[in-house]
């Protein structure tokens, strides 16, 4: 399949970061969208990236617990995700909220994270919580009430405080003063972030529904232009013929007829089925 010959092309030429990867789960989809292969366990990346290879997998995911000895531990991740038909617009109304969440999270709880696009129109902004973090034991009932202390929702705003006391006790100064805050955060996916169990998509992984990459930011002031940049990173052109007219969701409307497309376009029409 000629799918399987540019994800391994991909999977060859790119960094396969996951933070403590022997102590997850990893999962990918094999071949297309949506077919799901869980719970596995690599002790290295190497073992890792032949698996990926051999199974055609177009996007990788591990999950946000990890086995610490007889510990579980889970990282704290916040996801920012636009829905819109506008593709640009929304990529730029989540960059605005995740620099907002992120000087937030520094300025209230001590934390720096690592943020990532996700590919498509949102981003995550990630904390890797050691054993020795007081992170570590965090339980559903407090990632609950920091949901609630990020939530847009005006039914919160008279009982907010009281939801927020144990949170509040992992802030440097004790006090979680900017509660108000919660009416500026219209779109943190709360599920992400209360959920005891999820995935969360891998840096370099490729997400199918947009064929980029997920990329890590070294400067929340980025260009939209320059992160599609980034997010696609080999140019080679391919030509191809179209049937019908296709709007790639970050990019240009292409065909119908012989038309030249970048390898990350030619993932997106290989994926959807135009091909």
């Amino acid at each position: 399949m000629r799918i399987c010959a540019l994800m391994r092309r991909w999977w060859a030429s790119t960094s396969l970061s996951i933070p403590d990867l022997e102590k997850r789960e990893v999962a990918f989809e094999s071949q297309r969208p949506g077919n799901f292969i869980r719970h596995l366990r690599f002790d290295g990346e190497e073992a890792l990236r032949q698996t990926l290879n051999e199974r055609c997998a177009v996007s990788l995911y591990y999950s946000v617990t990890k086995q610490v000895g007889n510990r579980i531990i889970r990282d704290l991740i916040i996801d920012v995700d636009v829905k819109g038909d506008d593709w640009k617009a929304s990529v730029e109304l989540a960059l605005e909220e995740i620099k907002l969440l992120y000087e937030t999270v520094e300025r209230e709880f001590g934390l720096k994270g690592i943020v990532n696009f996700s590919g498509l129109k949102g981003f995550h902004l990630r904390y890797n919580v050691n054993e020795d973090s007081p992170w570590a034991i965090m339980t559903k009932r407090g990632y609950e009430r920091l949901a609630a202390y990020l939530s847009s929702l005006p039914t919160l705003q008279y009982n907010i405080r009281g939801r927020v006391v144990d949170i509040c006790r992992l802030h440097p100064t004790g006090s979680c003063y900017r509660a108000a805050l919660q009416l500026q955060f219209r779109y943190v996916d709360t599920l992400v972030l209360t959920r005891e169990e999820g995935l969360i998509r891998a840096l370099r992984s490729i997400n199918p529904k947009s064929g980029l990459a997920a990329v890590p930011l070294d400067t929340l002031d980025i260009d939209v232009d320059i992160l599609i940049d980034r997010a696609s990173p080999i140019k080679e052109e391919y030509d191809v013929t179209l049937k019908e007219k296709v709007k790639i969701p970050w990019g240009r409307e292409i065909g119908p007829g012989r038309v030249s497309v970048n390898y990350h376009e030619l993932l997106y029409l290989l994926l959807h089925g135009f091909l």
